[in-house]
């Protein structure tokens, strides 16, 4: 395709002028067909792609590198990004002044292009600028790489709580900048990959002939697109919550309430249950509770002094090999789960595939609901549940106080996910027991769907899980597998985050994945 201006009509130069200011942005200039291009032209090209670089490379590294300087620096933190951005902008003179080539702004595409036109045109100049740029290029993003690698480094090294600022907003930008970068790059190579070498030319006629000869990639990678893809992930994940988009659409579920409901602590609590107070005691009982399922109905639990608690009773299910106790402090009724300890409950565990609620509670067998029937919880789970349930629920009505006294319901691990199954059970056959109820787990796995975590948590306002950073269970299942409730993350350097953001739970389980961090010793 060619568009060739013959004469001095103001339109036709005003439009040849249009077109070359939309396509040049991104193109590398070859000499040839270039005529008496205006050396002017050419220097602010480079500028400008100097600049672009400094906004692409320059700040993104610098901002990387100073999430790690936890006291003031000196000159010194700028001097490795100086040098490399001073060979880049000499190599910049060097391409437009020695060998006639602009060179293109995307990262590699540059070298793609040169390649291209080589086996089109073979001038040895074309190889050497690909190459060369390339390698700066190249060096640049290694340099990056390593500073991000040493600013998590540090910050590893560091404490979490007194730094989290620090913590967060490198997590953000990183994941900000990685995933830019990427796009970035493969928009740019399949721009270069597609674009017709030698279809286009354009000439300008400016009082006198001229000939402006040039390679540009498509019109859909210019830098607006670029912007308003950086721009679109930095709202999405900054700007606040809104209730007027569907719920797929918000950065997740829970954002809104968590927003709107700010999370309190307290080392002692009243009976009255606070849905949004973590406290502390309550906890501490719960712990107590989940350690004392393993023991009981074993002659380990004639050691323990259970000072003014007081159990009530068993309920076992042999054929599954699940376990569950009840028992009495002067406060409240406390149920509590037994975790996995049997090859039969590690074959519960691994059956992952799906039971509808409506299979396994029956205030929920005749719900219609659209909702009701998408919400799904793990088979496994929902076996070893209902293989128990009924007598649980009457041995805990059995003591006459289940009407009036405070619920605590707990377990770890297996018994996690079936304090989760109880609570909810409960909730469904009498909703005023939602308002003394509260819930525990310690190394939960995932229970069921996100369907039926709106369910759950819509009834069961008071679910705290317990966990610790590296432990690998409360990982599992994996999507589209979700938790309930609130979580409390002990981390490495046993710091207590209470409803950690997204970006808190991802630092601090990026580290590691242990078995041994969720193992129960008895």
């Amino acid at each position: 395709m060619s568009i060739v201006c013959r004469g001095n009509s103001g339109a036709e130069l005003v439009k040849s002028v249009l077109m070359q200011h939309i396509f040049l942005f991104f193109t590398p200039v070859t000499d040839e067909g270039l005529g008496t291009l205006s050396k002017v032209s050419v220097i602010l090209e480079n500028m400008r792609v100097a600049a672009c670089y400094t906004a692409l490379f320059f700040f993104p590294w610098a901002l990387m590198h100073s999430y790690r300087l936890l006291k003031p620096n000196r000159w010194k933190f700028y001097r490795a990004k100086l040098a490399t951005f001073a060979v880049y902008v000499a190599w910049l003179v060097v391409c437009a002044t020695v060998f006639n080539v602009n060179i293109t702004l995307l990262p590699f595409t540059t070298l793609v292009f040169c390649v291209r036109i080589y086996v089109n045109a073979p001038q040895a100049r074309f190889l050497v600028v690909g190459i060369v740029t390339a390698a700066i290029e190249m060096a640049t993003l290694v340099l990056m790489t390593m500073s991000t690698l040493k600013t998590e480094a540090k910050l590893r090294e560091t404490s979490y709580v007194q730094y989290r600022t620090r913590h967060v907003g490198f997590a953000l930008f990183r994941w900000i900048s990685t995933r830019f970068f990427v796009l970035l790059i493969t928009c740019g190579v399949l721009v270069a990959l597609c674009q017709p070498i030698g279809g286009y030319r354009m000439s300008v006629i400016a009082g006198h002939d001229d000939d402006l000869a040039y390679w540009y990639p498509l019109r859909v990678a210019t830098v607006d697109t670029f912007l308003v893809a950086w721009m679109t992930i930095t709202a999405y994940l900054m700007l606040p919550s809104t209730t007027s988009v569907p719920t797929r659409a918000k950065r997740g579920y829970g954002a809104i309430p968590r927003d709107e409901q700010p999370i309190a602590y307290k080392t002692t609590g009243d009976k009255e249950n606070d849905f949004n107070c973590f406290v502390m005691d309550t906890q501490v009982l719960a712990f107590n509770f989940a350690w004392l399922a393993y023991y009981a109905g074993t002659e380990k639990i004639n050691t323990v002094d259970l000072n003014e608690c007081e159990i009530l009773g068993l309920v076992c299910d042999g054929s599954r090999d699940i376990q569950a106790m009840v028992g009495k402090t002067s406060t409240r009724l406390v149920v509590a789960f037994r975790g996995t300890t049997t090859l039969r409950n590690m074959k519960l565990d691994v059956k992952i595939s799906w039971s509808q609620v409506g299979n396994v509670f029956k205030a929920l067998e005749n719900n219609t609901a659209h909702s009701c029937k998408r919400a799904k919880v793990h088979s496994g789970f929902s076996k070893a549940y209902k293989g128990i349930s009924s007598q649980l629920k009457s041995k805990l009505y059995a003591s006459g106080d289940a009407k009036s006294l405070p619920i605590l319901v707990t377990g770890h691990s297996l018994g996690g996910a079936l304090a989760t199954l109880f609570a909810f059970d409960l909730v469904l056959d009498d909703s005023d027991v939602g308002k003394r109820l509260s819930v525990t787990t310690f190394g939960s796995p995932k229970v069921g769907n996100n369907y039926f975590r709106r369910m759950y948590d819509d009834r069961v306002r008071s679910h705290w899980r317990v966990e610790l950073a590296p432990d690998m269970i409360t990982r599992l299942p994996l999507a589209p597998y979700v938790h309930v409730g609130k979580q409390a993350l002990i981390t490495e350097s046993n710091d207590l985050l209470l409803d950690p953001s997204h970006l808190d739970v991802h630092i601090n389980q990026q580290k590691r994945a242990l078995l041994r961090s969720h193992k129960k010793v008895c």
